[in-house]
């Protein structure tokens, strides 16, 4: 995963040519497929991520994002 404040000094410092490699972490916290959405909310607040792998496996799946379910429980929190 490559973090956004990685990513932004990195094109401060070497511009847009910048290479990927050297930003890569992998130090981040998975998700099993089979874990709960709130499981991976909890894992977000503890942690600096705001994305999160889903794995199946050791095999990555997808992402989450905060912002994934932010609109789903803005979605859900509305009116009908």
């Amino acid at each position: 995963m490559l973090p956004r404040a990685a990513i932004v000094q990195a094109v401060r410092r070497r511009g847009w040519a910048a290479p990927v490699a050297p930003l890569v972490r992998r130090d981040v916290p998975r998700i099993e497929a089979g874990e709960s959405l709130l499981r991976v909310y909890q894992v977000m607040e503890q942690s600096e991520w705001k994305t999160v792998p889903v794995v199946r496996e050791d095999r990555l799946l997808g992402l989450v994002t905060l912002d994934d379910l932010s609109r789903v429980y803005a979605v859900l929190s509305a009116p009908r």
